[in-house]
């Protein structure tokens, strides 16, 4: 019998079991189902309690004796409870929602909220909108072929057709999940009023769509904050325990811990490396360095590399490296003071990490003749000021590191410990 678990297609990639293990202790056992195998499943009854995700929100609910209130009202069901033979269904996935919108400062700003998508996700999050007194309208990309109870499903187009009407948008689809977390659901230059976005994909942490949109001032919260809500309020009703919800924050820090990267950004001779290392050590985390990368994969050091192929030629080799070490887990990773002049660099580094920016002042940056681009005090001066906008657009932490590497990365560590 399997106690606790997940079913749902595809569930490679999900983070439930670390989240309910957090809470309970116990196993969580993800069961990936073809819909042709629903039937039997929910036949055998062979669990205690599982939750249901993409894409058996709505289908679940076929299968119910009975329902909470909480399903009723999302008109979906993402927590089924096996109550003494009796399948009752639940949806914890709205009170995730609330939970998100007001720790995010959400709540009196929602206004008029277009969702994105048209399935049991996007119930839940119009019955919380709603719930916080904000005005919900669904945006499909097949308006005419939506469940008929769903009233009012809009267009893409008409979406951007009243661009200006719009306060907050939610993506209730899967797209931008990981692997596909190139692709983003929506344009968010086309909407000049907005104040918020939600993206209910919580892997990556950071999608593409919150990254446009904090890149534009724009208040936003993916979705590990609110998987991390359901899953404790979808725990209390398998377990029966009184779990509080002081434990959400505790869970997010502490799975960001385990699985942010740190990225250091920042000029020449800034200390990235230096005050890298002896944070990996003060952590316990592992270290890459992004120069010490390209030359394992280049078979030359950056430096050399410039001198030889020039800078063109060493930017779309860096970028490579970068999206690679982008995909580590928990690790420090030191970037070249110029990964940040392509944007997709900072893209792929901030969906896992948080951009930390060691803001050394100019007259103590160190010219030298192995870095080609600043060789002499002038060049230093020149990088600086082309820079100085790009690392103040992507940082999330601005670290002064006029100090020693030893003091930069304790400054590092008790800012983090704040943030995270």
């Amino acid at each position: 019998m399997m106690k606790f678990g997940l079913i749902g297609k595809p569930l490679g990639h999900s983070m439930s079991p670390r989240l309910h293990a957090f809470f309970t202790g116990e196993e969580y056992v993800l069961k990936e189902l073809d819909p042709e195998q629903l039937d039997e499943f929910f036949a055998d009854r062979d669990f205690r309690g599982i939750n249901v995700t993409i894409p058996y929100k709505l289908a679940a609910m076929e299968y119910m004796d009975e329902f909470d209130r909480s399903a009723t009202d999302a008109g979906a069901v993402n927590c089924v409870a096996n109550e003494d033979g009796k399948l009752r269904g639940y949806n914890t996935d709205l009170a995730g929602f609330v939970y998100l919108i007001k720790k995010h400062g959400m709540a009196k700003s929602l206004g008029n909220t277009a969702i994105l998508g048209t399935g049991g996700a996007a119930r839940a999050a119009a019955a919380a909108v709603e719930k916080l007194r904000g005005k919900a309208t669904f945006v499909s990309r097949d308006p005419e072929n939506t469940w008929p109870f769903m009233n009012g499903v809009i267009s893409y187009q008409e979406l951007y057709s009243r661009a200006s009407e719009w306060d907050t948008i939610i993506n209730a689809t899967p797209i931008g999940m990981y692997p596909h977390s190139a692709e983003h659901p929506a344009d968010l230059s086309k909407f000049p009023e907005l104040k918020n976005v939600i993206d209910i994909v919580a892997n990556p942490f950071r999608t593409r769509l919150v990254y446009e949109a904090q890149l534009r001032g724009i208040n936003a919260a993916g979705g590990f904050g609110m998987l991390a809500a359901q899953a404790l309020y979808s725990d209390r009703i398998f377990t029966g325990k009184d779990l509080p919800e002081t434990l959400i924050e505790d869970c997010v820090r502490t799975v960001y811990a385990e699985q942010k990267n740190i990225v250091l950004i920042g000029m020449p001779s800034s200390g990235k490396t230096e005050s890298g290392r002896i944070l990996a050590e003060k952590t316990g985390s592992a270290f890459a360095d992004a120069d010490d990368a390209f030359g394992e994969a280049e078979g030359m050091s950056p430096g050399s590399f410039i001198n030889t192929f020039g800078e063109a030629a060493f930017r779309k080799k860096e970028a490579k490296v970068l999206q690679k070490l982008s995909a580590l887990k928990g690790s420090i990773i030191a970037c070249g003071g110029g990964a940040v002049l392509k944007k997709n660099n900072m893209r792929h580094l901030a969906e896992n990490g948080v951009i930390v920016w060691l803001d050394r002042s100019p007259r103590l940056l160190k010219p030298s003749e192995e870095t080609p681009l600043s060789r002499t005090a002038e060049d230093m001066d020149r990088l600086y000021a082309e820079r100085l906008p790009l690392y103040e657009r992507y940082a999330d932490l601005r670290i002064p590191a006029n100090g020693t590497p030893e003091e930069t990365a304790e400054t590092i560590k008790e800012l983090l410990e704040k943030e995270l």
